[in-house]
């Protein structure tokens, strides 16, 4: 997460809030778009969400899930091989890693938790054990920190990945007045932690504006997978509650009863979240 941010951070400018626009669905601050899968394959993020799917597979016996398969047309321009090649490869495998990682952390420590037997001491060795010597020192030994714990810089990396995904995958494919513009996001509703990590510019990279439900569907649910899990939940689920849910609406409003796969996959993200779908 912290070499995905790092690229962005290289290859887009600092510009002034001020001068950040969404006009006719492109960037009017960047001529040329930015290739973004080939610099993450020239600095080795690609190999590294490739090596981390491989661990998973290898160690913890988990299957990748398999993200629907993206038309892309001969035609097609390189961004849009950029930007779709870009979701499939890196930022949906990585967050979909993540999620995963911890989720069997989380199980594994709640078993542990739950299988601990409470010890009943007596009380007279309760209190030679409580007891301390005259001539102790009052020296205190630093707890160690619980399994998984993040510092703050990751958890604002991570914070960071959303907050491009959601700007890439999910708002450019919403009808407009579900959400906020994706200019006054970017200007006026960018937290000050994020703001001062990751470009503005970057988020505008993939603005143009499209409707493609398989895209929408596979990201609203990898990242709900991601911040309904508990260490994240406080953090990142209320910055993002409001795109998923906006997804879901716009997935429903999309949504053609005779696409089994479709409906398979809204029923699962239902289930996520804890919602009854719609008959």
């Amino acid at each position: 997460f912290r070499q995905f941010v790092e690229v962005l951070r290289a290859e887009f400018p600092s510009v002034p809030k001020s001068s950040l626009r969404v006009v006719d669905s492109e960037p009017c601050h960047l001529r040329v778009p930015v290739p973004l899968l080939t610099r993450m394959e020239e600095k080795g993020v690609c190999q590294q969400v490739r090596g981390a799917l491989h661990r998973l597979q290898e160690n913890l016996a988990i299957q990748p899930p398999s993200f629907r398969s993206l038309s892309i047309e001969s035609s097609t321009v390189d961004s849009e091989y950029q930007r779709k090649s870009l979701l499939q490869q890196v930022l949906l495998p990585m967050l979909w890693s993540l999620s995963s990682c911890y989720q069997i952390l989380d199980d594994t420590l709640s078993r542990q938790q739950h299988s601990t037997p409470v010890l009943l001491t007596p009380k007279s060795n309760l209190q030679s054990m409580t007891s301390r010597p005259a001539n102790a020192t009052k020296t205190r030994s630093k707890p160690e920190p619980p399994l998984g714990l993040l510092s703050l810089q990751q958890y604002t990396d991570i914070a960071c990945v959303l907050e491009f995904t959601v700007c890439t995958s999910i708002l450019p494919h919403l009808d407009p007045g579900i959400l906020l513009p994706l200019d006054e996001r970017i200007r006026y509703h960018l937290p000050k932690s994020l703001a001062g990590r990751i470009p503005r510019a970057s988020l505008a990279w993939g603005a143009t504006q499209r409707h493609e439900k398989e895209i929408l569907e596979d990201t609203a649910s990898t990242i709900a997978n991601l911040v309904l899990l508990d260490r994240f939940r406080p953090m990142l689920l209320p910055r993002h509650l409001a795109d998923i849910y906006a997804a879901l609406l716009q997935l429903e409003h999309n949504n053609n009863s005779s696409d089994s796969q479709s409906t398979s996959q809204l029923s699962r993200l239902y289930r996520i979240l804890g919602l009854q779908s719609t008959p």
